[in-house]
């Protein structure tokens, strides 16, 4: 069990070292596209609270209410030209 096999699959393609003897577990799911989506925001959002303090300090109540302002109406825009974008090219996506 202490000797390592190269596991090569029917693609050609080198995938994984797994101990000689055990089978590779072709059913395993792995991690979903919606939890590393899910990883990403939990990591740009924590940073960005993380700064929204500094911002504040930085700027005072006046200034960074201006700022949030801003930003919150630029990010609204951004996901309804997102949104507007989905709309437009659904048709084209899948055979309808």
């Amino acid at each position: 069990m202490g000797e390592c096999q190269l596991a090569f699959e029917s693609d050609r393609s080198w995938s994984t070292v797994v101990p000689a003897g055990i089978p590779l577990n072709h059913g395993s799911v792995g991690v979903s596209f919606g939890f590393s989506v899910f990883n990403l925001m939990n990591a740009i959002m924590g940073s960005g609270i993380l700064g929204l303090s500094y911002a504040m300090a930085n700027t005072g109540i006046i200034g960074f209410t201006a700022l949030l302002l801003i930003v919150a109406s630029l990010a609204a825009y951004s996901v309804y030209l997102l949104l507007s974008m989905c709309i437009q090219t659904a048709p084209s996506l899948g055979p309808h």
